[in-house]
């Protein structure tokens, strides 16, 4: 799968790996976004780029940038559209300091519990409690506050793992992958997982038998962490599903 893999320079140098891919209304993946360093264990890139899809070329499993890393702010007015490049470069500049943040946060909260564990021995298992309260929520607050938002753009990552509603608030599931053609940079559709509880009428027929729904990316009005909104209300996605099939 193209997220993930590794991008390396025209010299043979390592940039980095995609840690996110940026997609339009269409489906049509414009940028990806790629890490530098990744935070073990929490799978959070840092020191990130926005390399335009079609500066890429593939390599075996890997992707080569066909242009200078130097000039890439300067080939990329080229491939995106002039709005969305103003975006990428002001975004970029917030990630610098957000990245250093985050480093130094991440720094203090391990020295922390080194000391506190040190100084207050008698008190290990209340320690051991705030790592374990720090190990879940850090990644949650990590992401939250990395997560890009560019206008016209969807962010993958973003996506994946959060829940579907309709036109009008009506849960329909969660998604949990991406139909993807690496070769036409292309994301087609998004398969949307039936909920647990799905006490709806509506939604069971819209479901079937089937736990997995397919769903065109062209439905999706916008798409924040653990919130995905449609265009269409559940009728309309029934009834749209419904006549593609005929």
């Amino acid at each position: 799968m193209l997220n993930k893999s590794l991008i390396l320079g025209v010299d043979g140098a390592r940039i980095g790996r995609i840690v996110d891919l940026l997609f339009d209304g269409k489906g049509r993946i414009l940028l990806v976004v790629v890490a530098k360093f990744i935070i073990p264990f929490i799978n959070v890139g840092l020191i990130r780029l926005f390399i335009p899809f079609s500066l890429l070329m593939k390599l075996n499993s890997n992707y080569v940038l066909t242009v200078p890393l130097s000039g890439l702010r300067q080939f990329r007015r080229f491939y995106i559209p002039k709005d969305i490049v103003l975006e990428i470069d002001r975004i970029e500049s917030m990630c610098r300091w957000l990245d250093l943040l985050l480093i130094l946060l991440l720094l203090s909260i391990i020295s922390l519990i080194i000391v506190l564990s040190i100084v207050y021995r008698s008190i290990g298992s209340i320690i051991v409690l705030i790592a374990i309260g720090l190990s879940v929520t850090s990644p949650i607050l990590i992401r939250d506050l990395l997560e890009v938002h560019i206008g016209g753009l969807h962010s993958l990552q973003s996506m994946l793992g959060s829940k579907v509603y309709d036109k009008w608030g009506v849960l329909i599931g969660f998604i949990t992958n991406v139909d993807l053609d690496i070769d036409k940079g292309v994301i087609r559709k998004v398969y949307v997982k039936k909920p647990i509880l799905a006490s709806s009428n509506a939604i069971r027929e819209l479901f079937g038998s089937e736990n997995l729904l397919k769903i065109s990316v062209t439905f999706i009005k916008s798409a924040k962490r653990g919130r995905v909104m449609l265009n269409l209300t559940l009728n309309e996605l029934h009834e749209a599903i419904i006549e593609k099939a005929h």
